[in-house]
């Protein structure tokens, strides 16, 4: 007889279990006969089933998660990804894909449309022809124990390479270095800061060993679609950008207890001069800065302003503008985590204070 074991996406699966199959649920009424799901099965490893633009279950052989185990959940944006991460790390023949006709109830949010689209990110093939130029990401971090996994393992799960992953503790107090330590990523590299400075300063450590054509920079509490790199790489061959600065839009979520909840596409526009910069109506990013370009105007300057702290982004962008040009794209793959602890958040009544010190 074959056995099946259910259980929700946010739920963690069963551990021990004698079951043949499961069934993952992604959404809460789903209804099924086994034989039917057994026979589109067939001889593969898992089924995923959708309707429309929507998942609706993933039927897998237990057999295939107890030798492929399921990606952590710190190591994951959102609990719905685990699983497509998972799935993204079976032979590509191995999964079967089958698209509903009809569905009793569905359950669709903007939240879960934006879920939907991004997750279909991981199992989808690179487009990628041309894995030039070559592109590394540097990483400021202080106590970011709760979110550095999910960070670094955005950039592991990338579709195209990472030349170097730089990232710099500024001496934390928590658990960010141990876990970063665990992290297996080969183009990781780490620096200890022995006392806290700040994250320009902190990043300034680092500049001077990046050996890419370009550098992106990451803040350690957000995370990257898994096809950034490579929708950055197109972007620069289809432009012939050489130089410069290029950057685009933003993805917010809001962190809940659990999970994270869509908010909006924080889209960007041009930036031609000071006064454009200082007008932006958010944090210019994501930041692919052309490395030599970087390294020439020495990484961030030094600022009194609050022991230099905050804005720092904004006076090496001012200071970019009188040597070098800014690149929009429309292009969405950084993925920007509000929570209680963002600095932005909680500095962000001080920007009036900023403008009076320029």
């Amino acid at each position: 007889m074959n056995h099946i074991v259910v259980w929700s996406y946010d739920e963690e699966p069963p551990v021990k279990t004698s079951a043949t199959y499961g069934l993952v649920l992604f959404q809460k009424h789903v209804s099924y006969e086994l034989q039917e799901l057994i026979e589109a099965l067939s001889d593969q490893h898992a089924l995923l089933a959708s309707y429309k633009d929507s998942y609706i279950y993933l039927f897998i052989r237990m057999e295939t998660l107890q030798s492929t185990p399921l990606p952590l959940a710190v190591e994951a944006p959102f609990p719905e990804a685990r699983y497509f991460m998972w799935l993204s790390r079976l032979q590509v023949e191995n999964i079967e894909y089958m698209q509903l006709h009809s569905i009793s109830r569905l359950s669709k949010t903007k939240a879960s449309r934006e879920k939907a689209r991004l997750c279909k990110k991981y199992i989808e093939p690179s487009l990628i022809q041309n894995d030039d130029p070559s592109i590394s990401i540097m990483i400021a971090s202080y106590n970011a124990e709760r979110f550095i996994s999910n960070c670094l393992h955005s950039i592991a799960e990338q579709s195209a390479s990472v030349a170097q992953t730089l990232f710099v503790d500024d001496a934390s107090t928590d658990n960010t270095v141990a876990l970063v330590e665990q992290t297996n990523l080969p183009t990781l590299t780490t620096h200890q800061m022995p006392e806290n400075v700040g994250k320009s300063k902190a990043l300034n450590q680092v500049i001077p060993f990046i050996t890419s054509e370009w550098v992106l920079e990451l803040d350690a509490d957000d995370w990257l679609d898994p096809d950034a790199i490579a929708t950055i790489k197109m972007l620069i061959n289809t432009t012939s950008i050489k130089e410069g600065l290029l950057y685009g839009n933003f993805r917010h979520w809001k962190q809940e207890q659990k999970t994270v909840t869509f908010k909006k596409i924080a889209k960007g526009k041009a930036v031609r001069n000071q006064k454009d910069l200082l007008r932006y109506p958010f944090p210019l990013g994501p930041r692919l800065y052309h490395t030599s370009s970087l390294q020439a105007l020495g990484g961030y300057p030094a600022s009194s302003f609050h022991d230099g702290r905050l804005f720092e982004d904004v006076l090496l962008l001012r200071e970019w503008l009188n040597h070098y040009p800014f690149h929009y794209a429309d292009f969405t793959v950084y993925n920007v985590r509000k929570h209680d602890e963002s600095i932005t958040k909680k500095n962000h009544s001080k920007w009036n204070d900023f403008l009076r010190y320029l």
